[in-house]
């Protein structure tokens, strides 16, 4: 499970990719320089490159010598007898005596000389030559070995070449390390059998201009590997490109499944890791706004009925007036009726103004910007001193009011005026409603932070069909629609009080006698 999950994983693709096309180049610029480094020692070999075969020296095993590596090089071997060996016969210019091997530019002993050209007062040239030692512990105490020569090549002054009066041209050349323009070293050295041997290596010598245009033509091939690395990276990078859009590609089908379906599904294995929380958020997010569209869908339909029904409640009581008017414009209506049609024009004003009443309280209390007016005070006493008012007002109208009250005090935090409206619209309802002698119940519960307030009334209950739907705007049972008496918005007002409260009203199906209609509201 671990290892398709890895698979499908994007970063993973993008962590192999990177790190196969980092290793690749270095790789790469490593082989390289390891090519152009041996082409180099290929051109410029030197002694040490053949003393790495000198195992096969001791054994006189000459022809092991990888000589292809040294094929601008000539290597003699003398005996001890001063006779040659083994030789390469590359061609190289070069002639070389048995009596030139104590004059020839030593490797390892301290027979090297170093050699500097003067020239004294009188404008002679001279040549100073002093013996270098490679082991401090073999100097003598008499002081350098050393010879001044003249322009002649005579020994004028030194200890150096006892016996000699004169060096050759030859002979100064081979102590500087020539021989007919190549360089030449010796390596002297014995056998397994304790044979003496002595190697001269001469190699081919360059001046500044000829080395920089060896090294520049070796450099060159970076000309030709370069190309060829970048269309391997473009591979990997056309690879990797490839991988990413087969990775993307189940998320495009998706979002184009869903632009033409408007739903989204998928399988977690079909995208990788990484976009598995965004498709969540995704599905979450299109079903948040499918919940919006449902519900500005059902506010758009609120409003429709908004406008609906009161145009319907408005247009039934100005019909009465316009046709009351219009019978005493006509002056057909008789005297003794004339009070009453006054009193119906006056009872049907009212109504209109009512229903616009309560339709400007409903959108005034919608704006957002509508604020309450808090006040800290105990809702116990709050309650008490409304119930006071309303129980004679209810009397006085036919209706029993029986109420039940905590003894201490609570103190909440509420707008005492849109409380009082909260009261007046649900009592207001069972009035509307149901027949005088219907009791009308209030109770109130202490819920720690909360408080529970139920309304209630033994009367003929609320209509099935309507009861999911009562606190909606122009929502009336048939009675109060055809007694016109109803504006439909008192309980819409009494939620949006609520919800001003941050508290919640709801209207209980099946309630417990005497009940026969009961609404629970939590502040």
């Amino acid at each position: 499970m671990k290892k398709n999950r890895l698979r499908k994983s994007f970063i993973a693709y993008c962590l192999f990719y990177f790190s196969l096309y980092s290793c690749f180049l270095i790789i790469a610029i490593f082989l390289i320089n390891i090519f152009i480094n041996q082409k180099l020692e290929d051109i410029f070999p030197q002694l040490e490159d053949v003393l790495e075969y000198e195992d096969y020296l001791r054994r006189d095993e000459f022809y092991r010598i990888p000589l292809k590596k040294f094929k601008r090089n000539e290597i003699v071997i003398y005996d001890e007898s001063e006779s040659i060996l083994f030789y390469t016969q590359h061609r190289l210019n070069f002639s070389i005596n048995s009596g030139d091997l104590d004059f020839i530019y030593s490797y390892y002993d301290n027979s090297n000389y170093y050699i500097e050209q003067f020239t004294n007062k009188e404008g002679k040239l001279y040549y100073y030559l002093i013996q270098i030692l490679n082991n401090h512990h073999d100097v003598e105490m008499e002081g350098p070995t050393f010879a001044i020569l003249d322009e002649q090549l005579n020994i004028v002054k030194g200890n150096a070449f006892e016996g000699r009066e004169q060096l050759t041209e030859r002979e100064l050349e081979l102590l500087q390390g020539l021989n007919e323009g190549n360089y030449i070293e010796k390596y002297t050295y014995e056998t397994e059998r304790g044979e003496k041997r002595s190697l001269i290596f001469l190699a081919p010598s360059f001046d500044s201009v000829e080395y920089q245009h060896i090294v520049n033509r070796i450099y060159s091939i970076w000309l030709y590997l370069i190309p060829i690395v970048i269309l391997l990276e473009l591979f990997i990078m056309y690879s990797f490109f490839k991988r990413i859009k087969k990775a993307i590609n189940p998320m495009q089908e998706l979002l184009t499944v869903y632009e033409k379906s408007g739903t989204i599904i998928y399988e977690e294995s079909e995208i990788p890791i990484e976009f598995s929380r965004f498709f969540v958020s995704f599905q979450e997010l299109l079903a948040n706004l499918e919940k919006e569209r449902v519900k500005n869908e059902q506010i758009y339909k609120d409003k429709q009925s908004v406008i609906t029904n009161l145009s319907h409640d408005l247009k039934t009581p100005l019909t009465v007036i316009q046709g009351y008017a219009k019978a005493f414009k006509d002056g057909i209506v008789p005297k003794d009726k004339e009070e009453k049609y006054m009193d119906a024009i006056y009872n049907k004003c009212n109504i209109a103004v009512q229903t616009i009443d309560s339709l400007f309280e409903y959108t005034q209390m919608e704006h957002p910007e509508y604020k309450m007016h808090i006040e800290h005070i105990d809702f116990v006493e709050f309650c008490k001193a409304y119930l006071a008012t309303k129980y004679i007002d209810l009397e006085l109208q036919g209706y029993k009011l029986e109420f039940s009250l905590p003894e201490k005090a609570i103190f909440k935090d509420f707008d005492s005026l849109l409380i009082r409206r909260l009261f007046d619209n649900i009592i207001g309802n069972s009035i509307k409603y149901n027949k005088k002698g219907t009791t009308i119940y209030f109770k109130l519960l202490d819920r720690g932070r909360k408080v529970k307030v139920i309304l209630a009334d033994d009367g003929v209950g609320v209509d099935e069909t309507i009861r999911n739907k009562i606190f909606s705007p122009f929502v009336m049972g048939d009675k109060a629609r055809s007694s016109g008496h109803g504006t439909g918005l008192g309980l819409c007002i009494a939620k949006k009080v609520v919800d001003l409260h941050r508290g919640k009203i709801y209207c209980i199906e099946e309630p417990v006698r005497p009940y026969a209609f009961e609404i629970d509201i939590l502040l």
